[in-house]
Protein backbone atom coordinates (compact mmCIF):
# COMPACT_ATOMS: atom_id res chain seq x y z
CA UNK A 1 0.00 0.00 0.00
CA UNK A 2 2.81 2.35 0.84
CA UNK A 3 4.36 1.49 -2.48
CA UNK A 4 1.24 2.62 -4.31
CA UNK A 5 1.05 5.82 -2.34
CA UNK A 6 4.60 6.69 -3.19
CA UNK A 7 3.88 6.20 -6.86
CA UNK A 8 0.81 8.43 -6.65
CA UNK A 9 2.79 11.19 -4.93
CA UNK A 10 5.53 11.06 -7.46
CA UNK A 11 3.25 10.98 -10.50
CA UNK A 12 0.03 12.81 -9.68
CA UNK A 13 1.33 15.94 -7.86
CA UNK A 14 3.68 17.00 -10.62
CA UNK A 15 0.85 16.59 -13.09
CA UNK A 16 -1.40 18.80 -10.95
CA UNK A 17 1.35 21.38 -10.70
CA UNK A 18 1.70 21.42 -14.47
CA UNK A 19 -2.04 21.70 -14.91
CA UNK A 20 -2.22 24.57 -12.36
CA UNK A 21 0.64 26.46 -13.98
CA UNK A 22 -0.85 25.85 -17.34
CA UNK A 23 -4.10 27.30 -16.09
CA UNK A 24 -2.32 30.45 -15.05
CA UNK A 25 -0.76 30.74 -18.44
CA UNK A 26 -4.01 30.29 -20.13
CA UNK A 27 -5.59 33.18 -18.14
CA UNK A 28 -2.76 35.70 -18.64
CA UNK A 29 -4.00 36.91 -21.97
CA UNK A 30 -7.22 38.03 -20.32
CA UNK A 31 -5.51 40.70 -18.00
CA UNK A 32 -4.93 44.34 -19.19
CA UNK A 33 -1.41 45.40 -19.98
CA UNK A 34 0.50 47.28 -17.17
CA UNK A 35 0.67 51.12 -17.55
CA UNK A 36 3.93 52.31 -19.03
CA UNK A 37 5.20 55.08 -16.69
CA UNK A 38 8.81 54.91 -17.75
CA UNK A 39 8.68 58.47 -19.14
CA UNK A 40 6.68 60.13 -16.32
CA UNK A 41 9.57 61.54 -14.33
CA UNK A 42 9.32 64.22 -11.59
CA UNK A 43 12.95 65.25 -11.52
CA UNK A 44 13.77 68.89 -10.72
CA UNK A 45 16.97 70.15 -12.27
CA UNK A 46 16.94 73.78 -11.09
CA UNK A 47 14.68 76.32 -9.40
CA UNK A 48 14.80 80.07 -8.87
CA UNK A 49 12.89 83.02 -7.42
CA UNK A 50 12.41 85.46 -10.29
CA UNK A 51 10.84 88.54 -8.68
CA UNK A 52 12.85 89.31 -5.52
CA UNK A 53 13.92 92.79 -4.50
CA UNK A 54 12.15 96.12 -4.17
CA UNK A 55 11.56 96.33 -7.93
CA UNK A 56 10.89 92.63 -8.43
CA UNK A 57 13.86 92.23 -10.77
CA UNK A 58 16.24 90.17 -8.63
CA UNK A 59 16.73 86.47 -9.45
CA UNK A 60 17.82 84.04 -6.73
CA UNK A 61 18.88 80.48 -7.61
CA UNK A 62 17.88 77.74 -5.23
CA UNK A 63 19.93 74.83 -3.91
CA UNK A 64 18.27 71.39 -4.14
CA UNK A 65 19.19 68.66 -1.65
CA UNK A 66 17.80 65.35 -2.89
CA UNK A 67 18.81 63.52 0.28
CA UNK A 68 16.78 65.74 2.60
CA UNK A 69 14.25 66.86 -0.03
CA UNK A 70 14.96 70.46 0.97
CA UNK A 71 15.30 73.53 -1.24
CA UNK A 72 16.98 76.70 0.04
CA UNK A 73 17.59 80.15 -1.42
CA UNK A 74 20.03 82.93 -0.56
CA UNK A 75 18.58 85.44 1.96
CA UNK A 76 15.89 87.53 0.30
CA UNK A 77 15.76 91.33 0.22
CA UNK A 78 13.16 92.38 2.85
CA UNK A 79 11.73 94.93 0.39
CA UNK A 80 10.50 92.04 -1.78
CA UNK A 81 6.76 91.63 -2.27
CA UNK A 82 6.37 88.42 -0.29
CA UNK A 83 2.66 88.19 -1.09
CA UNK A 84 3.43 86.89 -4.60
CA UNK A 85 6.84 85.27 -4.60
CA UNK A 86 7.23 83.72 -8.09
CA UNK A 87 9.11 80.45 -8.66
CA UNK A 88 10.34 79.03 -11.95
CA UNK A 89 11.83 75.52 -12.25
CA UNK A 90 13.46 73.30 -14.83
CA UNK A 91 11.68 69.94 -14.57
CA UNK A 92 11.52 66.58 -16.31
CA UNK A 93 9.50 66.47 -19.52
CA UNK A 94 5.80 66.72 -18.83
CA UNK A 95 6.23 67.64 -15.15
CA UNK A 96 4.86 70.83 -13.62
CA UNK A 97 4.79 72.70 -10.30
CA UNK A 98 1.49 72.38 -8.53
CA UNK A 99 2.06 75.90 -7.16
CA UNK A 100 4.46 78.51 -8.51
CA UNK A 101 3.35 81.68 -6.63
CA UNK A 102 3.66 81.82 -2.84
CA UNK A 103 2.34 84.21 -0.22
CA UNK A 104 5.07 84.05 2.42
CA UNK A 105 4.14 85.36 5.87
CA UNK A 106 6.77 86.11 8.50
CA UNK A 107 5.70 86.60 12.14
CA UNK A 108 7.18 89.62 13.86
CA UNK A 109 10.94 89.31 14.42
CA UNK A 110 10.97 85.97 12.54
CA UNK A 111 12.87 85.90 9.24
CA UNK A 112 12.53 82.27 8.10
CA UNK A 113 9.44 80.60 6.64
CA UNK A 114 8.86 77.19 5.05
CA UNK A 115 6.47 75.95 2.38
CA UNK A 116 5.72 72.75 0.45
CA UNK A 117 6.71 72.38 -3.20
CA UNK A 118 4.90 69.63 -5.15
CA UNK A 119 5.89 68.38 -8.62
CA UNK A 120 3.28 66.51 -10.65
CA UNK A 121 3.68 64.24 -13.65
CA UNK A 122 0.68 61.93 -13.41
CA UNK A 123 0.58 59.46 -11.92
CA UNK A 124 3.81 60.37 -10.17
CA UNK A 125 4.41 63.19 -7.69
CA UNK A 126 7.36 64.40 -5.66
CA UNK A 127 7.47 66.83 -2.72
CA UNK A 128 10.14 69.13 -1.30
CA UNK A 129 10.24 71.56 1.63
CA UNK A 130 11.29 75.09 0.65
CA UNK A 131 12.92 77.52 3.09
CA UNK A 132 12.47 81.22 2.39
CA UNK A 133 14.95 83.22 4.49
CA UNK A 134 14.55 86.97 4.59
CA UNK A 135 17.54 89.24 5.17
CA UNK A 136 17.09 90.34 8.78
CA UNK A 137 17.11 94.14 9.14
CA UNK A 138 19.99 95.27 11.33
CA UNK A 139 19.26 96.40 14.87
CA UNK A 140 20.30 99.60 16.55
CA UNK A 141 21.31 103.07 15.43
CA UNK A 142 23.58 104.17 12.60
CA UNK A 143 26.54 105.75 14.40
CA UNK A 144 28.49 106.25 11.17
CA UNK A 145 26.19 108.45 9.11
CA UNK A 146 24.43 110.90 11.48
CA UNK A 147 23.55 114.55 11.90
CA UNK A 148 25.15 116.79 14.52
CA UNK A 149 24.11 120.28 15.57
CA UNK A 150 26.97 121.43 17.74
CA UNK A 151 26.80 124.60 19.85
CA UNK A 152 29.50 123.56 22.29
CA UNK A 153 33.16 124.51 22.71
CA UNK A 154 34.23 121.83 20.27
CA UNK A 155 36.16 123.78 17.59
CA UNK A 156 34.56 121.66 14.85
CA UNK A 157 31.08 122.97 15.68
CA UNK A 158 29.41 126.34 15.74
CA UNK A 159 30.20 128.88 18.43
CA UNK A 160 29.44 127.90 22.02
CA UNK A 161 25.90 128.87 22.93
CA UNK A 162 26.13 132.07 24.97
CA UNK A 163 24.05 130.82 27.91
CA UNK A 164 26.81 128.37 28.84
CA UNK A 165 29.33 130.92 30.03
CA UNK A 166 30.90 129.70 33.27
CA UNK A 167 28.42 127.84 35.46
CA UNK A 168 25.43 129.98 34.53
CA UNK A 169 23.58 127.10 32.82
CA UNK A 170 23.60 123.67 34.40
CA UNK A 171 20.32 122.21 33.17
CA UNK A 172 18.80 121.24 29.82
CA UNK A 173 15.73 119.35 28.68
CA UNK A 174 14.57 117.87 25.39
CA UNK A 175 11.40 116.45 23.87
CA UNK A 176 12.44 115.90 20.25
CA UNK A 177 11.09 119.23 19.01
CA UNK A 178 12.62 121.70 21.48
CA UNK A 179 15.76 121.96 23.56
CA UNK A 180 15.08 123.50 26.97
CA UNK A 181 17.85 125.75 28.31
CA UNK A 182 17.69 126.79 31.98
CA UNK A 183 20.23 129.39 33.09
CA UNK A 184 19.98 130.21 36.79
CA UNK A 185 17.63 133.11 37.48
CA UNK A 186 20.56 135.42 38.15
CA UNK A 187 21.97 134.86 34.67
CA UNK A 188 19.08 134.70 32.22
CA UNK A 189 15.58 133.54 31.26
CA UNK A 190 14.65 129.89 30.81
CA UNK A 191 13.88 129.31 27.15
CA UNK A 192 13.52 126.76 24.38
CA UNK A 193 15.32 126.43 21.07
CA UNK A 194 13.38 124.82 18.25
CA UNK A 195 15.00 121.88 16.50
CA UNK A 196 13.96 123.22 13.11
CA UNK A 197 16.09 126.31 13.83
CA UNK A 198 19.03 124.34 15.21
CA UNK A 199 19.12 122.17 12.09
CA UNK A 200 19.67 125.37 10.12
CA UNK A 201 22.38 126.56 12.47
CA UNK A 202 20.18 129.16 14.16
CA UNK A 203 19.61 129.73 17.86
CA UNK A 204 16.40 131.70 18.28
CA UNK A 205 15.32 131.56 21.93
CA UNK A 206 11.67 131.49 22.94
CA UNK A 207 11.55 132.65 26.55
CA UNK A 208 9.27 130.95 29.04
CA UNK A 209 6.73 132.99 30.92
CA UNK A 210 8.18 133.45 34.41
CA UNK A 211 5.35 135.50 35.88
CA UNK A 212 4.89 134.27 39.44
CA UNK A 213 8.08 132.19 39.37
CA UNK A 214 9.71 133.74 42.40
CA UNK A 215 10.84 133.15 45.95
CA UNK A 216 11.95 129.96 47.59
CA UNK A 217 15.59 130.62 48.16
CA UNK A 218 18.80 131.09 46.20
CA UNK A 219 17.59 131.01 42.58
CA UNK A 220 13.98 131.29 41.42
CA UNK A 221 14.76 128.81 38.66
CA UNK A 222 17.72 126.50 38.34
CA UNK A 223 16.69 123.18 36.81
CA UNK A 224 14.36 121.97 34.08
CA UNK A 225 12.88 118.89 32.48
CA UNK A 226 10.84 118.35 29.31
CA UNK A 227 8.62 115.57 27.94
CA UNK A 228 6.05 115.72 25.10
CA UNK A 229 5.93 119.52 25.17
CA UNK A 230 5.42 119.72 28.95
CA UNK A 231 8.04 121.49 31.04
CA UNK A 232 8.96 121.27 34.71
CA UNK A 233 10.98 124.12 36.21
CA UNK A 234 12.61 123.90 39.64
CA UNK A 235 14.29 126.36 41.99
CA UNK A 236 17.38 126.21 44.21
CA UNK A 237 16.66 126.65 47.88
CA UNK A 238 18.52 126.56 51.17
CA UNK A 239 16.31 126.00 54.16
CA UNK A 240 13.35 127.64 52.46
CA UNK A 241 10.65 126.38 50.08
CA UNK A 242 11.42 123.91 47.31
CA UNK A 243 9.30 124.90 44.31
CA UNK A 244 8.27 123.17 41.13
CA UNK A 245 6.41 124.73 38.20
CA UNK A 246 4.62 123.08 35.30
CA UNK A 247 4.18 124.46 31.78
CA UNK A 248 1.64 122.72 29.57
CA UNK A 249 3.64 123.97 26.59
CA UNK A 250 6.53 126.39 26.06
CA UNK A 251 4.00 129.15 25.37
CA UNK A 252 1.84 128.47 28.44
CA UNK A 253 1.78 130.26 31.78
CA UNK A 254 3.44 128.43 34.68
CA UNK A 255 1.47 126.51 37.30
CA UNK A 256 2.96 126.10 40.76
CA UNK A 257 2.61 122.41 41.58
CA UNK A 258 5.01 122.24 44.55
CA UNK A 259 5.70 124.80 47.28
CA UNK A 260 7.40 122.73 49.96
CA UNK A 261 9.25 124.04 53.03
CA UNK A 262 12.09 121.52 53.05
CA UNK A 263 12.09 121.33 56.85
CA UNK A 264 8.61 119.77 56.63
CA UNK A 265 10.07 116.66 55.00
CA UNK A 266 10.74 114.05 57.72
CA UNK A 267 14.47 113.66 58.26
CA UNK A 268 15.44 116.97 56.65
CA UNK A 269 17.25 119.67 58.55
CA UNK A 270 16.27 123.32 58.35
CA UNK A 271 19.47 124.18 56.50
CA UNK A 272 18.93 121.59 53.80
CA UNK A 273 19.96 122.95 50.40
CA UNK A 274 18.12 121.29 47.53
CA UNK A 275 17.71 121.85 43.81
CA UNK A 276 21.26 122.08 42.50
CA UNK A 277 20.19 119.20 40.24
CA UNK A 278 16.81 117.70 39.42
CA UNK A 279 16.26 114.24 37.97
CA UNK A 280 12.79 113.63 36.57
CA UNK A 281 11.35 110.54 34.93
CA UNK A 282 7.75 111.09 33.89
CA UNK A 283 5.59 109.17 31.44
CA UNK A 284 3.87 110.86 28.51
CA UNK A 285 0.82 111.24 30.77
CA UNK A 286 2.85 113.04 33.44
CA UNK A 287 3.22 110.33 36.06
CA UNK A 288 6.41 109.46 37.91
CA UNK A 289 8.96 110.82 40.34
CA UNK A 290 11.13 113.92 40.58
CA UNK A 291 14.33 113.75 42.62
CA UNK A 292 16.07 116.86 43.98
CA UNK A 293 19.74 116.55 44.92
CA UNK A 294 20.83 117.94 48.25
CA UNK A 295 23.88 119.96 49.15
CA UNK A 296 24.21 119.27 52.82
CA UNK A 297 21.78 117.64 55.26
CA UNK A 298 22.70 117.87 58.90
CA UNK A 299 20.34 115.03 59.85
CA UNK A 300 21.96 112.30 57.76
CA UNK A 301 25.61 111.48 57.33
CA UNK A 302 25.20 110.60 53.66
CA UNK A 303 24.01 112.77 50.82
CA UNK A 304 20.30 112.44 50.31
CA UNK A 305 17.61 113.31 47.80
CA UNK A 306 14.08 114.57 48.18
CA UNK A 307 11.71 112.45 46.11
CA UNK A 308 8.37 113.93 45.03
CA UNK A 309 5.60 111.97 43.35
CA UNK A 310 4.00 113.66 40.33
CA UNK A 311 0.74 112.68 38.63
CA UNK A 312 -0.88 114.15 35.53
CA UNK A 313 1.95 116.72 35.43
CA UNK A 314 0.08 118.97 37.85
CA UNK A 315 -0.13 117.08 41.15
CA UNK A 316 3.02 116.89 43.28
CA UNK A 317 2.79 115.02 46.57
CA UNK A 318 4.40 112.62 49.05
CA UNK A 319 7.79 114.30 49.54
CA UNK A 320 10.19 111.74 50.97
CA UNK A 321 13.83 111.83 51.94
CA UNK A 322 15.83 108.93 50.51
CA UNK A 323 19.47 108.15 51.20
CA UNK A 324 21.02 105.79 48.63
CA UNK A 325 22.79 102.90 50.29
CA UNK A 326 26.11 103.67 48.60
CA UNK A 327 26.25 106.96 50.50
CA UNK A 328 28.07 109.11 47.97
CA UNK A 329 29.16 112.22 49.86
CA UNK A 330 29.06 114.75 47.03
CA UNK A 331 26.55 117.25 45.76
CA UNK A 332 25.90 116.50 42.11
CA UNK A 333 23.49 113.57 42.33
CA UNK A 334 21.79 112.00 39.29
CA UNK A 335 18.91 109.59 39.85
CA UNK A 336 17.35 108.45 36.56
CA UNK A 337 14.67 105.85 36.02
CA UNK A 338 15.27 103.25 33.31
CA UNK A 339 12.24 103.39 31.04
CA UNK A 340 9.18 102.15 32.91
CA UNK A 341 11.13 99.60 34.94
CA UNK A 342 11.67 99.64 38.69
CA UNK A 343 15.40 100.24 38.24
CA UNK A 344 17.25 103.56 38.42
CA UNK A 345 20.77 104.68 37.64
CA UNK A 346 22.33 106.64 40.48
CA UNK A 347 25.67 108.41 40.39
CA UNK A 348 27.43 111.70 41.00
CA UNK A 349 30.06 113.61 39.05
CA UNK A 350 32.82 111.60 40.72
CA UNK A 351 31.53 108.10 41.50
CA UNK A 352 30.71 104.88 39.63
CA UNK A 353 27.17 104.23 38.41
CA UNK A 354 24.95 102.16 40.69
CA UNK A 355 21.73 100.40 39.71
CA UNK A 356 19.23 101.06 42.51
CA UNK A 357 15.52 100.88 43.20
CA UNK A 358 13.25 103.88 43.76
CA UNK A 359 14.37 104.08 47.39
CA UNK A 360 18.08 103.93 46.67
CA UNK A 361 18.68 100.29 47.62
CA UNK A 362 21.64 98.92 45.66
CA UNK A 363 20.87 96.33 42.97
CA UNK A 364 24.30 96.38 41.33
CA UNK A 365 27.30 98.68 41.72
CA UNK A 366 29.64 99.12 38.78
CA UNK A 367 33.30 98.71 39.70
CA UNK A 368 35.47 101.78 39.51
CA UNK A 369 37.52 102.34 36.35
CA UNK A 370 35.05 100.60 34.03
CA UNK A 371 33.83 103.95 32.70
CA UNK A 372 35.33 107.45 32.82
CA UNK A 373 35.46 108.55 36.45
CA UNK A 374 33.26 111.61 35.90
CA UNK A 375 30.44 109.87 33.99
CA UNK A 376 27.34 111.95 34.77
CA UNK A 377 23.58 111.91 34.16
CA UNK A 378 23.49 108.31 32.86
CA UNK A 379 20.44 107.22 30.85
CA UNK A 380 19.52 103.90 29.28
CA UNK A 381 18.00 104.07 25.81
CA UNK A 382 16.09 101.31 24.04
CA UNK A 383 16.07 101.84 20.30
CA UNK A 384 15.45 99.53 17.34
CA UNK A 385 15.89 96.33 19.36
CA UNK A 386 19.12 97.57 20.93
CA UNK A 387 19.96 99.10 24.29
CA UNK A 388 22.48 101.83 24.98
CA UNK A 389 24.03 103.52 28.00
CA UNK A 390 24.31 107.30 27.52
CA UNK A 391 26.22 109.73 29.72
CA UNK A 392 28.41 112.83 29.54
CA UNK A 393 31.51 113.40 31.61
CA UNK A 394 31.50 116.25 34.10
CA UNK A 395 33.76 119.17 33.19
CA UNK A 396 36.29 118.53 35.95
CA UNK A 397 39.72 119.75 34.86
CA UNK A 398 39.48 118.38 31.31
CA UNK A 399 36.18 119.40 29.73
CA UNK A 400 33.29 117.14 28.80
CA UNK A 401 32.62 114.27 26.37
CA UNK A 402 29.39 112.46 25.57
CA UNK A 403 29.58 108.66 25.35
CA UNK A 404 27.26 105.85 24.29
CA UNK A 405 27.87 102.14 24.96
CA UNK A 406 25.97 99.18 23.55
CA UNK A 407 24.50 97.23 26.49
CA UNK A 408 22.03 95.10 24.53
CA UNK A 409 23.34 91.91 26.16
CA UNK A 410 21.40 90.93 29.26
CA UNK A 411 17.78 90.27 30.12
CA UNK A 412 17.35 93.30 32.38
CA UNK A 413 19.10 96.42 33.57
CA UNK A 414 21.24 94.71 36.20
CA UNK A 415 22.45 91.97 33.87
CA UNK A 416 23.11 94.52 31.12
CA UNK A 417 25.25 96.76 33.34
CA UNK A 418 27.02 93.72 34.79
CA UNK A 419 27.77 92.42 31.29
CA UNK A 420 29.30 95.77 30.37
CA UNK A 421 31.33 95.86 33.59
CA UNK A 422 32.80 92.39 33.01
CA UNK A 423 33.34 92.55 29.24
CA UNK A 424 36.85 91.80 27.99
CA UNK A 425 36.73 94.84 25.72
CA UNK A 426 34.82 97.92 26.85
CA UNK A 427 34.57 100.57 24.17
CA UNK A 428 31.89 103.10 23.23
CA UNK A 429 29.90 102.94 20.02
CA UNK A 430 29.84 106.73 19.97
CA UNK A 431 31.67 109.64 21.59
CA UNK A 432 31.95 113.35 20.93
CA UNK A 433 33.77 116.11 22.75
CA UNK A 434 31.77 119.11 23.98
CA UNK A 435 34.96 121.04 24.65
CA UNK A 436 37.88 121.19 27.02
CA UNK A 437 36.70 123.91 29.39
CA UNK A 438 36.56 122.99 33.05
CA UNK A 439 34.03 124.24 35.57
CA UNK A 440 35.23 122.87 38.86
CA UNK A 441 32.93 125.02 40.97
CA UNK A 442 29.86 123.37 39.46
CA UNK A 443 31.01 120.43 37.30
CA UNK A 444 27.61 119.60 35.86
CA UNK A 445 26.90 117.64 32.67
CA UNK A 446 23.45 116.64 31.46
CA UNK A 447 21.90 114.34 28.85
CA UNK A 448 18.49 113.76 27.32
CA UNK A 449 17.09 111.79 24.41
CA UNK A 450 13.99 111.24 22.28
CA UNK A 451 12.93 108.30 20.10
CA UNK A 452 10.89 109.15 17.01
CA UNK A 453 8.61 106.44 15.64
CA UNK A 454 7.00 105.86 12.26
CA UNK A 455 3.26 105.59 11.62
CA UNK A 456 3.36 101.89 12.52
CA UNK A 457 5.01 102.53 15.87
CA UNK A 458 8.47 101.31 14.83
CA UNK A 459 11.59 103.14 15.97
CA UNK A 460 12.77 105.52 13.28
CA UNK A 461 15.24 108.04 14.70
CA UNK A 462 17.13 108.55 17.95
CA UNK A 463 17.95 112.12 18.98
CA UNK A 464 20.34 112.83 21.85
CA UNK A 465 21.20 116.07 23.63
CA UNK A 466 24.28 116.48 25.80
CA UNK A 467 25.42 119.61 27.62
CA UNK A 468 28.08 120.68 30.10
CA UNK A 469 28.57 123.79 32.16
CA UNK A 470 31.02 126.25 30.60
CA UNK A 471 31.11 124.15 27.40
CA UNK A 472 27.72 124.33 25.68
CA UNK A 473 25.48 121.70 24.15
CA UNK A 474 25.06 119.55 21.05
CA UNK A 475 22.22 117.59 19.46
CA UNK A 476 22.87 114.31 17.65
CA UNK A 477 20.35 112.66 15.30
CA UNK A 478 20.86 108.96 14.54
CA UNK A 479 18.68 107.07 12.08
CA UNK A 480 18.02 103.39 12.66
CA UNK A 481 20.35 101.03 10.86
CA UNK A 482 19.28 99.88 7.44
CA UNK A 483 20.49 97.06 5.25
CA UNK A 484 23.72 98.22 3.68
CA UNK A 485 24.77 100.53 6.52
Amino acid sequence: MNFINNILKKQIFPILGILFFGGLLSCSDELPDAMDTSSKHTDIRSIRIVNAGENGDEVLDGVINENTKMITFPPINPLTDFTRLQLEAELAEGASLEQSVYNVVYPERVYTATALLKINNAPRTKEYFITFEQIAPPDGANFVDFQIHDFSSNPLGADRYSAFVGGNTRSVGFDGENVLIVPNSGAGQPHVLKMEDLRNGNTVPMNLNTTGVAGGGIFHWMTGYMVDGHILLGNLTSGSALKLYHYESPAAAPQTILDLPVANVPGVSGAFRAGDLMSASLTSTGNGFVYFADNGNAVTNNRSLIRVSVSNFTNASSPTLISPAVGYGVIWDYFNRVGTSSSYLYTTHANPIVVVDANGATLYAMPANVLPATASDPKIIEFNNSRYLLFATAPVDQGSTVFMYDITAGDDVVSAIRALSTAEVISPVFQHSLGTNSNNGAPVAQTSFHVEKDEDGNDLKLSVVAAAANNGFAVFEFNKKEIGD
